[in-house]
């Protein structure tokens, strides 16, 4: 139970260590994005997340559905496909679960629900990191970090 613990800790002094080294970055030596765009941004956020769980829940079915169909095939390739399709799925369902506890906090602007918000953008630089899709993490990473911190001020504890 206490190395459970400790790796908990060290999980959380890594990941606040990452918020920080951002902030410095994405905050402090980046252009600050004006106000009524911030304002507006965290407005529509909450209704933007809404619409991408219905896209999940339809890449969820794509994948239960078909996509086991397909399985076998994948597996006959040999070129990692059948990983990558399991892998995919995985994260399709961590995104899901993480939009769904952020939901209720971005609707009144919680500190918590902007933690999540940053977990999620930091998975999806990992989930594109393992897909070799360089692209999605500096461009989709980039974009999604420097409007995460450049909005961060507006979400309290």
């Amino acid at each position: 139970m206490t190395q459970t613990n400790d790796t908990k800790a060290q999980m959380l002094d890594f990941l606040n260590k990452i918020e920080v080294k951002c902030e410095e970055i994405f905050v402090g030596k980046l252009p600050a994005m004006p106000q009524n765009i911030k304002e507006i941004i965290v407005k529509i956020a909450p209704y933007l997340t809404i619409v991408g769980l219905l896209f999940s829940t339809l890449a969820l079915l794509t994948v239960f559905g078909t996509g086991f169909a397909l399985l076998s095939v994948t597996a006959l390739d040999h070129t990692g496909g059948t990983y990558k399709f399991i892998l995919n799925g995985i994260f399709i369902v961590v995104f899901a679960v993480l939009q769904i506890m952020a939901l209720p906090g971005m609707f009144k602007l919680t500190a918590k629900s902007w933690k999540l918000l940053f977990y999620i953008s930091l998975l999806s630089i990992v989930s594109n990191l393992l897909a070799f899709n360089l692209g999605g993490v500096v461009i989709g990473g980039g974009i999604s970090l420097y409007i995460l911190f450049q909005v961060k001020s507006l979400y309290k504890n």
